[in-house]
């Protein structure tokens, strides 16, 4: 944790000092998830509809096992307090869960992976997006590095057992259908 440490002390120096800046990383950390999820939505509904509902219905599923189930499953079991608890400072807005695996990166990168399995290349937009969220909560003061890629891993697990249900070997929402006679 002492790397950590001087990542978010080093990074937490800059707070305070510019009010856009702070503001910039306000929204980053707390208004880009509400863009993220608007645009997965337009993502899917511009799809025909029953190719819509497969890929929401993918997509919904990896965010329940990644931020609704895993994330929470290990938060039961680990209770790792945020930097501003430990480092004694007064964070950009505050944050009463354990840290650690990051919720917000959990369920956005659970959402990214899902697009990426569709569409690889909004996929990579959404996911710079996720990291650009990430990175934001750690300069706001309530996360650690460790807790981003922490929610990463969640969400690429989750990602990767919706992957093995079966009827999910669909890789894209545009398949053509073949006759059948």
């Amino acid at each position: 944790m002492g790397f950590e440490v001087d990542i978010v002390q080093s990074i937490y120096s800059l707070i305070g000092r510019s009010s856009i800046l702070d503001y910039l990383i306000e929204i980053l950390a707390v208004y880009l998830p509400y863009a993220f999820i608007g645009g997965v939505i337009w993502f899917f509904l511009r799809h025909p509809w029953r190719e819509s509902v497969y890929g929401f219905c993918f997509a919904a599923l990896t965010v329940i096992g990644a931020r609704g189930i895993f994330t929470e499953l290990i938060r039961f079991f680990y209770d790792r307090p945020r930097p501003y608890e430990i480092l004694n400072f007064d964070p950009i807005f505050l944050s009463d869960n354990p840290a650690f695996p990051s919720g917000h990166a959990a369920l956005l990168f659970a959402l990214a992976l899902s697009i990426f399995f569709f569409n690889k290349k909004i996929g990579w937009l959404f996911l710079a997006l996720a990291l650009l969220n990430g990175a934001g909560r750690v300069f706001a003061g309530v996360h650690w590095p460790l807790d981003i890629a922490g929610g990463f891993i969640v969400a690429l697990f989750s990602f990767l057992v919706m992957r093995k249900l079966p009827g999910s070997n669909r890789n894209k929402l545009t398949q053509e259908e073949t006759p059948t006679s």
